[in-house]
């Protein structure tokens, strides 16, 4: 955390900076807890649930489709398991992600704290910073509220039914052309050949990822806000940062270096997948110590320097590529990787080519070959 401050920033302007290099570590982390929650599921909930599939189908066949009673309440009973199972998954997938998110709330509230006074001057700690911290048993709350106006839970439930439907569907469709099993379990898993993509499964793998990933972002915003909630003699604001977006979608690009008032406004995530983050905005120094006899005196004996920086001033909206540009060559191997950063320097690639939409970084081979 700790880094060399440019002279030339205000506060607000070091904040700004800091906030969209923290924005990029937390893709990562999003990129991990993705990895983590649907690696669960491909490994542990999915293959199992092919596995049992493909019993009962095969004990289907024998007893042929049509015989009656008995292989009807056969077929009945094998969707209720496959349901069954898929809740059983997904809402150990989503307890796993709640856990997660409970974590990162508590450490993304400590890292704004941090932020927040690291990038004001020393000096002018005593006059603005309050003594009190974050209390982090509030933060991990913010788990449980709404994401997309529906609560996480509900967001599981409502990926069960769809994926219960969508094998439903795709059993019918096996066993009305008289298909083997394998050929049923294929429509579900997909094939090797195409890297599973053609199956049932793989729209859920995509929805269950986007969700990890949105609800990240849903979480650490709302950390942020009772971070920033705590310091509202302090700051006056929340700038919308959209840099992390190399091609901003219409949703977010008007909103990129708006600033809104303490609980107003909207916040990140703006819709699913959404990479944009918040940077806060401190009051000018003299708004800090308006009203306050003691505050004024103590800010009498700032430097020029400290009270310039305070100024309250909101930096401009940046582009990705401005911003990776202007970064020192330690913090863009640091960020990006020495072979990449080495690439960027050179003028091999540009900004835009380190990253893909949904902000995976991409491998050297991968930047070597575009």
């Amino acid at each position: 955390m700790a880094e060399p401050d440019d002279p030339k920033q205000n506060v607000n302007a070091r904040m700004q900076d800091r906030a969209i290099r923290h924005a990029i570590y937390l893709e990562r982390y999003y990129a991990t807890a993705t990895q983590q929650v649907v690696g669960y599921l491909n490994e542990e909930v999915y293959p199992d649930l092919l596995a049992k599939l493909a019993v009962r189908l095969e004990r289907i066949r024998l007893r042929g489709v049509d015989s009656g009673f008995a292989t009807t309440k056969r077929y009945v009973t094998m969707l209720a398991d496959i349901k069954a199972m898929l809740k059983g998954g997904h809402d150990e997938a989503r307890r796993m992600l709640a856990e997660l998110m409970r974590e990162l709330a508590k450490v993304e509230a400590r890292w704004q704290e941090g932020m927040i006074g690291q990038s004001i001057p020393k000096e002018a700690h005593v006059v603005v910073l309050p003594d009190d911290t974050v209390n982090l048993r509030i933060v991990q709350q913010v788990v449980d509220q709404p994401i997309q106006g529906k609560p996480m839970k509900k967001w599981w439930d409502d990926l069960t039914a769809r994926t219960q439907e969508k094998i439903t569907t795709e059993i019918g469709k096996g066993l009305s052309q008289g298909e083997t099993a394998d050929q049923i379990v294929r429509r579900v898993r997909g094939t090797q050949a195409n890297g599973y993509r053609d199956g049932a499964l793989n729209a859920t793998r995509e929805q269950a990822a986007a969700i990890v990933r949105t609800t990240s972002n849903h979480v650490t915003t709302q950390a942020r806000e009772v971070t920033y909630g705590e310091m509202e003699s302090v700051l006056k604001g929340v700038q919308w940062v959209a840099t992390l977006d190399t091609k901003t979608c219409p949703i977010c690009g008007p909103l990129d270096g708006k600033v809104f008032q303490l609980k107003e406004g909207p916040r990140p995530p703006a819709h699913w997948n959404c990479r944009c983050t918040t940077a806060p905005v401190t009051r000018s120094l003299a708004e800090i110590i308006k009203g306050s006899k003691a505050k004024k005196a103590e800010a009498a004996e700032l430097s020029a320097s400290t009270r310039a920086s305070m100024d309250g001033q909101v930096p401009d909206a940046v582009t990705y590529n401005d911003w990776v540009k202007r970064q020192p060559k330690d913090v863009q191997d640091q960020i990006f990787g020495p072979g990449r950063a080495r690439l960027l320097r050179s003028g091999q690639i540009s900004p835009k080519d380190l990253v893909t939409k949904t902000g995976r970084l991409r491998s050297l081979d991968e930047l070597k070959d575009s």
